[in-house]
């Protein structure tokens, strides 16, 4: 299953080769998107618990880390300075059916204070 999240034609538009008509979800690989500071990032590994809390649900949930990318991600706007982001994905596929993509999570990554 899936859902359309954004779609790019509206009734009487004409599709043009090459252009994307809409972006579809996948469902069953459901995750929440994390973005962690490179201060951060070596504190965190695949395996420690993230409490996520829903708020508009009412709705918390913990769930292991999942992926942490080992490249930071692009910043078209960084200035030399500011601190590179690294993604982490904390995987929410026995999560509530209310969770919908793209909807605000606050995150608390449980992570070892000796390391």
């Amino acid at each position: 299953p899936g859902r359309i999240t954004t779609l790019s034609l509206h009734q009487g538009q004409v599709a043009v080769l090459g252009t994307p008509v809409a972006v579809i979800h996948q469902l069953a690989e459901r995750y929440v998107l994390l973005e962690v500071d490179e201060d951060d990032i070596a504190r965190v590994r695949v395996g420690q618990p993230v409490d996520l809390a829903f708020t508009a649900l009412g709705l918390n949930v913990t769930a292991p880390v999942g992926f942490i990318a080992p490249i930071p991600t692009a910043n078209p706007v960084a200035r030399p300075g500011q601190s590179r982001k690294y993604e982490v994905r904390v995987p929410i596929a026995e999560a509530d059916s209310r969770i919908l993509v793209g909807q605000p999570v606050d995150a608390k990554i449980h992570v070892d204070a000796r390391r």
